[in-house]
């Protein structure tokens, strides 16, 4: 927009364009901006413009900022259901990652929540999980790389740890063995044609 009015300012005269200077409240930052430079281009900048000119541009990429930030807290309008759906998914996988814990707490001697430690992990995992999933429905893609690593691993793992689950109790291993496959298909959505053509233009543009 500066750039607009830059062009439109090298016509007019300098006692017009201190005018604007000297009204900046009836006109938009990036106009009284413009003629500023306009005038240092001239060589009859001021003290005082100098000042002026520093403090709306200050004031400018401080709402870039604010702008930017508001936009990228949006959940992008041309997401595809693929990454939508993963993310849904992830948010079905954390509800039953709470419910588990629950359920060893009420059927087994394991105390989840009484210990210290086993509550940090279910908190952590839990939140670790949700934040990964709130950043894939924005669509970044850097959630998308985290949460295939982590469940990776996590798969890695899982064939030496679903016996125990199932002797420990058959609902807390049926419930264990449904949040990985609901973990499994939200990475295979995130890796469809659909999900990774749009990954690619993002990065693109």
């Amino acid at each position: 927009m500066i750039i607009k009015f830059s062009e439109k300012f090298k016509e007019k005269n300098d006692s017009d364009l201190f005018q604007i200077v000297e009204n900046l409240s009836s006109y938009q930052k990036e106009a009284v901006l413009a003629a500023i430079l306009e005038l240092e281009r001239r060589e009859l900048g001021t003290e005082k413009t100098i000042d002026l000119k520093n403090k709306i541009q200050n004031q400018i990429d401080l709402n870039k900022q604010q702008a930017n930030k508001s936009n990228e807290s949006k959940i992008p309008s041309d997401l595809p259901k693929s990454i939508s759906n993963s993310a849904k998914l992830i948010y079905v996988s954390i509800t039953l990652g709470i419910v588990n814990p629950i359920i060893v707490q009420l059927t087994t001697d394991v105390d989840n929540f009484g210990n210290p430690l086993n509550l940090a992990l279910i908190l952590i995992s839990t939140g670790t999980l949700a934040f990964l999933g709130y950043n894939i429905n924005l669509g970044k893609n850097w959630a998308r790389i985290v949460l295939t690593v982590l469940c990776g691993l996590g798969f890695l793992m899982f064939p030496l740890v679903v016996p125990d689950t199932f002797r420990l109790n058959p609902i807390v291993g049926i419930v264990s063995a449904i949040q990985a496959i609901l973990q499994l298909f939200a990475i295979i959505l995130l890796f469809k044609t659909d999900s990774r053509t749009w990954y690619r233009n993002k990065k693109t543009e």
